[in-house]
């Protein structure tokens, strides 16, 4: 009696398994522009991950540039993450690494210019050509301050002289929210003119607005004089 065996050899099957297709990966910024006029991009970080949790692309992209073409094998389940505004290039090399990443800032006023974003998708398995449509999320808030005067009797006079957050965080977990951290800087740089301010996500709530006035009433004042 004699046996005999069909099948793929082991090159055959090397080669079906990394059988590799292009796939168009897009990042949808709107969320982010939106709320900034001004908002300029000064680096963005792309960095995918296998199935097994591994980094199989650590890309810098032009910030230019909203997407990018990658050959991925099909069948298989990758995550996407993207990092925006870091001011450096994101590296990692195991997705549990990305639970821990954190945006910190050296000065509070360094929100006004680096506005980072943050954005994920995760397991996506490759059917073909595809587009992958990452949505990016803002890490940062702005508050726009209206003072309403109306209000006011006819001889109260307010003048507001500046304004300052107390308390903003220094650093923000990027791709865990509920995560917060403890430091803070404990005065913000104070404005006069504008009348939006700048901060990190406040996941702790611990922040809060200082207004300096100047009040002026000849009627309206405290038992220890005018204020």
């Amino acid at each position: 009696m004699s046996l005999s065996a069909i099948g793929c050899s082991y090159s055959d099957l090397d080669s079906v398994e990394k059988s590799e297709t292009s796939v168009m990966i897009c990042l949808d910024n709107n969320a982010v522009i939106t709320k900034s006029e001004d908002y300029k991009i000064t680096d963005i970080s792309l960095i995918i991950f296998n199935d097994d949790g591994l980094a199989e692309r650590n890309i810098l992209l032009n910030r230019d540039c909203l997407g990018t073409e990658v050959n991925l094998i099909l069948g298989r389940t990758y995550s996407f993450y993207v990092c925006m505004n870091f001011g450096y290039h994101v590296f990692a090399d195991h997705i549990s690494e990305m639970e821990e990443l954190t945006f910190h800032l050296n000065a509070p006023e360094d929100i006004i210019t680096e506005k980072p974003a943050c954005g994920c998708l995760k397991n996506v398995t490759i059917t073909g050509d595809q587009e992958i449509r990452i949505i990016m999320e803002r890490l940062w808030s702005a508050i726009d301050v209206i003072i309403d005067k109306d209000a006011l009797d006819a001889d109260v006079h307010i003048d507001v002289t500046g304004m300052r957050i107390c308390n903003s965080p220094k650093s923000v977990y990027v791709f865990n929210p509920q995560k917060s951290t403890p430091d803070c800087f404990a005065e913000g740089n104070t404005i006069h003119e504008d009348m939006t301010l700048y901060m990190l996500e406040d996941m702790s709530g611990l922040a809060y607005l200082e207004i300096d006035m100047d009040y002026l009433s000849y009627t309206h004042y405290t038992h220890d004089g005018p204020l």
